[in-house]
């Protein structure tokens, strides 16, 4: 690849070396790399902690992943018995696939309609939330840009479809009821 001058050929060997490799090493160890990687411009995003990746993780990572985190629990449990705080302790990350990305973006979406419910639609796009709260006579009432929403005995979920009942229990001889 050298010789042939296979430029992007060898970026993307380089690119897939482990990060135990002589490179990765040298590439941690150049203080004007560092510089330059510390001069980037921040963009002000707080982005989520990548976990390793999937070429990387092996059943012994795996294994010693989990070793952790139980002793991370166990620490936890050893601070409450002993009647203090636990400490949160994070649990140690894994690699993410498309469907971890799939399932946090439907996890996301849902989210999203049960707020939408929460919320109250404005004629102008916008959205205002409802205060839920006891009224100065006692009784609680919903009230949501000074108009009464819901009042005293409502039900909260008048917007969604009347709950079906099941089939009532079954009477006669095979239970040994009477009829």
């Amino acid at each position: 690849m050298w010789r042939e001058r296979r430029w992007r050929d060898l970026l993307t060997l380089i690119d897939w070396l482990p990060r135990a490799s002589a490179y990765m090493e040298a590439m941690s160890e150049d203080d004007e790399l560092a510089r330059q990687i510390l001069d980037q411009k921040d963009d002000g995003k707080k982005r989520a902690p990548r976990g390793p990746r999937i070429s990387e993780w092996s059943t012994e990572v795996e294994k010693m992943t989990d070793i952790i985190d139980r002793l991370g629990e166990l620490m936890q449990a050893t601070v409450a018995a002993n009647g203090g705080k636990p400490p949160k302790i994070k649990p140690q990350p894994r690699p993410r696939t498309a469907i971890d990305r799939m399932r946090d973006k439907r996890r996301m979406e849902h989210h999203r309609k049960v707020v939408s419910r929460v919320l109250i639609q404005q004629p102008d796009g916008t959205t205002k939330r409802i205060s839920l709260g006891p009224p100065p006579g006692g009784k609680p009432v919903v009230k949501a840009q000074g108009k009464t929403v819901l009042q005293p005995g409502e039900d909260p979920f008048r917007l969604k479809a009347p709950r079906r009942r099941g089939a009532p229990p079954p009477t006669g001889p095979i239970t040994g009821e009477p009829r």
